[in-house]
């Protein structure tokens, strides 16, 4: 059963990553259609914060699958801390680039977010 719901997870990061990358070129195509192309690096940078994010979500659910049930709780805890803190550095690093635009990242952070959870609601049906 853990095997399952592993690969299940697996599945639904490798989907989501799909969608992503997708979504991150539309943006690019329609901010420059537009005529907004002074935000693409935002929309870019807030793309690559949310794409790190599931990578580094998905290497570390990988390194659990072995682990007994009773410590998984405290890795989960510390992994869960590292994401944050890639994406707080992130943010940070990209508030120092004069070409990005910080409220197209964070925007696009939130955005991201809640298209996966669209896709993680469409994939589980």
């Amino acid at each position: 059963m853990k095997g399952e719901c592993m690969e299940q997870y697996a599945s639904f990061i490798r989907k989501a990553l799909i969608v992503y990358l997708f979504i991150c070129l539309l943006g690019v195509v329609v901010f420059y259609g537009a005529g907004y192309s002074q935000y693409i690096f935002g929309w870019l940078w807030g793309n690559m914060i949310n794409f790190l994010y599931l990578v580094l979500l998905k290497s570390q659910y990988k390194k659990l699958g072995n682990t007994p049930t009773f410590q998984v709780v405290g890795q989960v805890r510390w992994q869960m801390t590292q994401r944050m803190l890639l994406v707080l550095a992130s943010v940070i690093i990209g508030t120092q680039i004069h070409e990005i635009n910080t409220y197209v990242v964070v925007s696009t952070v939130c955005f991201m977010q809640v298209l996966l959870y669209i896709v993680y609601w469409y994939t589980s049906r």
